[in-house]
């Protein structure tokens, strides 16, 4: 298990936001209308730190199964909230809910069969 610390600031919140809200509306536009689906709203992730000021995570990454389309399921990478014993994976994964200037750690675990996936929080530094 590792203990990563990330530090987001709300210009870089921006920032992403943006580019989310441009690809979902690129995304959305080259779709077959047919067969336009919507996308659950994320699980928040458990905050296991009693701490007001600290929101501390765990974030797995394991093999899930997720229907895109009707009756067809896909085997997906996908992550699950590590607090809650027998969660599922899921496409998008669970949401890092923190206020600004809140000190946040992610502990990550991968559950998938070794070498098979570099995860992207394995590209995070540890500060």
């Amino acid at each position: 298990m590792r203990k990563l610390a990330l530090y987001v600031s709300h210009r870089e919140i921006r920032v992403i936001s943006l580019l989310a809200f441009v690809l979902l509306g690129v995304l959305s536009a080259c779709s077959d209308a047919g067969l336009r689906t919507t996308l659950p709203a994320p699980i928040p992730l458990t905050d296991i730190n009693p701490d007001p000021n600290i929101v501390e995570v765990q974030l797995v990454a394991a093999p899930a199964s997720k229907e895109y389309l009707p009756g067809k399921a896909a085997a997906v990478w996908a992550y699950r909230d590590g607090a809650k014993p027998g969660s599922v994976g899921t496409v998008p994964g669970p949401l890092l809910q923190a206020n600004q200037g809140t000190s946040s750690t992610v502990i990550t675990s991968d559950d998938l069969r070794a070498g098979q996936v570099r995860t992207p929080v394995d590209s995070l530094r540890s500060i």
